[in-house]
């Protein structure tokens, strides 16, 4: 489903059930506003010699890149800001280096929105604006073309229950149990059982 941003952009949005990961890298903790302002030099700090300490934990693509996260929690010491981790995908047993901070993010559905440098702030501000309620915690940043960081998809985690089918109220976790629309496209409203094509 696209969603169109107030700039007139349509940015592709589609639904997705990922299982709990872990990313390991630099966190740090900031204000709302300006958040490039402190979250750039966590990835700079991280980057500084291409995240060469933690290369062999790093979980790669097929091609052998790394799965580059930009990882987001409630802030501890903030009111208006919230917590930022720079970094990549690793096993949960991996073990972090001293200086290395490492989040587990619990299995989720999630509502991923194919973004650009450009419209990022748009996309983060707007989409949860439109799902309202059925944000149950914070966005995340996922890098697919980790020799593109223009390029990122924003995983906003939503309410299991919120993905039941409208006909059958089956619960919609993963891709498989989505329909499928005459497009082609998934259907966020009804499951493989009441809509096919």
């Amino acid at each position: 489903m696209p969603f169109i941003a107030k700039s007139g952009k349509e940015i592709e949005v589609k639904c997705l059930y990922k299982d709990n990961f872990t990313v390991m890298g630099m966190a740090g903790e900031g204000p709302m506003q300006n958040p490039s302002s402190w979250i750039k030099p966590l990835w700079e700090l991280a980057a500084a010699n291409k995240f060469a300490e933690i290369d062999a934990l790093l979980l790669k693509n097929p091609e052998g890149k790394p799965l580059f996260w930009g990882a987001m929690a409630a802030a501890t010491q903030l009111k208006e800001g919230f917590a930022y981790l720079a970094g990549g995908e690793v096993a949960a047993n991996a073990k972090a280096p001293i200086g290395w901070e490492k989040w587990q993010i619990p299995a989720q559905s999630y509502v991923v929105a194919a973004a650009t440098m450009d419209d990022l702030a748009e996309v983060c501000w707007q989409l949860p604006a439109v799902l309202k309620d059925e944000i149950v915690g914070p966005l995340h940043e996922f890098y697919p073309n980790p020799d593109n960081p223009n390029i990122i998809d924003v995983y906003i985690p939503i309410a299991k229950g919120k993905l039941k089918c409208k006909a059958c109220e089956m619960e919609m976790l993963k891709p498989e149990d989505f329909g499928t629309e005459a497009n082609g496209l998934p259907s966020r409203t009804y499951c493989r059982y009441c809509r096919k094509d």
